[in-house]
């Protein structure tokens, strides 16, 4: 919320990774209602690699951006 009035943009989604929000619901709808916004969880593990990858990957040209790569390769539970 903070991020928001910083930046004065309204957060529209939030996303939450590593295994205390993978395993428990009670943290997840914490979550969601402390922010009243909706919580994806990326369907990969291990998600601080994988956001490395991703970064080698653009740096090997294997993407263009890093946001093509986010948009391509990280997929969401569906909740």
């Amino acid at each position: 919320s903070e991020m928001c009035e910083a930046s004065s943009k309204k957060a529209v989604r939030m996303v939450a990774s590593g295994n205390a929000v993978r395993k428990s619901l009670a943290l997840r709808e914490y979550l969601k209602e402390r922010f009243s916004l909706s919580l994806d969880i990326p369907a990969h593990k291990e998600e601080a690699a994988y956001g490395a990858a991703l970064f080698g990957a653009v740096a090997a040209e294997i993407f263009s951006d890093i946001d093509t790569a986010q948009n391509k390769m990280v997929h969401y539970l569906g909740e």
